[in-house]
């Protein structure tokens, strides 16, 4: 079933209203990002990606937090911590994935479109 506009917008206030005083990424990273993935319909996040992903960044095993390849990458962080370090990772992540999963995990929108069909 697809979702509406009033939908999402009304699971992603329950969501944000479930999550306001989360703070630790290690404890509540999964459930978190579970949780995210319902705003938009996703019932089963291990079904469509996986926690933990492992990648190589020059020489040294990193984890992806969450990766529906081709869709989707999350970078995790505590509260409190900086974001631009968070986005980062997800830079390198992605330019260490083979190029068919990393192929619409991009910034440019316009390359992201096609994604979305």
């Amino acid at each position: 079933m697809r979702l509406t506009w009033d939908d999402i917008q009304s699971n992603a206030i329950a969501f944000s209203n479930r999550w306001k005083d989360a703070a630790s990424e290690k404890q509540q990273d999964q459930g978190f990002i579970e949780s995210l993935l319902r705003v938009f319909g996703v019932a089963d996040a291990r079904a469509v990606g996986t926690f933990q992903e492992k990648t190589k960044i020059e020489g040294q095993t990193k984890w992806i937090d969450y990766l529906w390849k081709g869709k989707v990458a999350i970078e995790m962080k505590t509260r409190g911590e900086n974001l631009d370090k968070a986005l980062y990772q997800l830079r390198q992540y992605m330019y260490s994935l083979p190029a068919e999963d990393a192929r619409c995990l991009t910034e440019n929108v316009t390359e992201r479109r096609s994604c979305l069909k």
